[in-house]
């Protein structure tokens, strides 16, 4: 018991020591930028494949489809590029915990691909996509507008509280979940929804995180929190 606490106090000593250097932030963009260019790559081979082949799509669907993953193309660009720019926090979650709660939230859709889709049907895959292309587009303005804030780790960089975030917390949050919808209407199954279930867990997890970060490193931010909703105006 003592060796285990000595290891744990060892390591937390050594990661306070390592997370403020620069060294650190950069290397921890990598990971981030992995994740990104894979959705890139994964999301442009869907769009070319739809313009030159449509498989039989009508017309309608063919073109809601086109949108819905030309939004999440611009999405993961968008998200690429910040993470890139982004300016270094001046505060961080402490431990591992967090981060492992970030990797599993962002990482939840690749769930989906283990799960069998439903027999495809126009009305539910229309409504699909247009949830994922309007997720696509709200993200896009939503990060845009936290510019070098943005993050997928709980970290602090800059309070941002106008655009979205003077209607809602975390408007990201509730931009990807229309995003999780409209897979889930895709399959439809027990399954699907146990996996959105678990995604919309670690993401209230998350922000738990987030505002305990915030909430430190900006003293405004309880006053701003009891003004707000989480992610639906008036509801959570």
């Amino acid at each position: 018991m003592i060796a285990g606490t000595d290891f744990k106090s060892r390591f937390g000593a050594w990661y306070a020591r390592e997370s403020a250097t620069t060294n650190y932030d950069v290397f921890m963009r990598l990971p981030a930028l992995l994740y990104f260019s894979l959705g890139i790559w994964a999301q442009g081979s869907v769009v070319a494949g739809v313009v030159v082949n449509d498989q039989g799509l009508a017309p309608a669907l063919w073109l809601t489809t086109i949108a819905a993953r030309a939004a999440m193309l611009a999405v993961m660009v968008v998200f690429a590029a910040l993470t890139l720019v982004r300016s270094r926090p001046v505060a961080r979650s402490e431990g591992l915990g967090p981060r492992i709660t970030a990797i599993l939230g962002a990482g939840a859709f690749f769930g989906f691909a283990f799960l069998e889709r439903a027999e495809p049907a126009l009305n539910w895959e229309l409504a699909s996509t247009l949830l994922i292309a309007s997720s696509g587009i709200l993200t896009s303005l939503v990060v845009l507008g936290l510019g070098r804030s943005f993050s997928t780790m709980p970290e602090a960089r800059r309070l941002v509280t106008t655009g979205p975030y003077a209607l809602v917390r975390h408007p990201l949050y509730a931009a990807e979940a229309l995003a999780t919808i409209g897979i889930v209407l895709q399959f439809r199954s027990g399954a699907a929804l146990a996996l959105l279930a678990a995604q919309l867990a670690l993401q209230v997890r998350r922000m738990n995180y987030e505002e305990a970060v915030l909430t430190r490193a900006f003293p405004e931010y309880a006053a701003y929190a009891r003004s707000t909703s989480r992610i639906v105006p008036g509801v959570f």
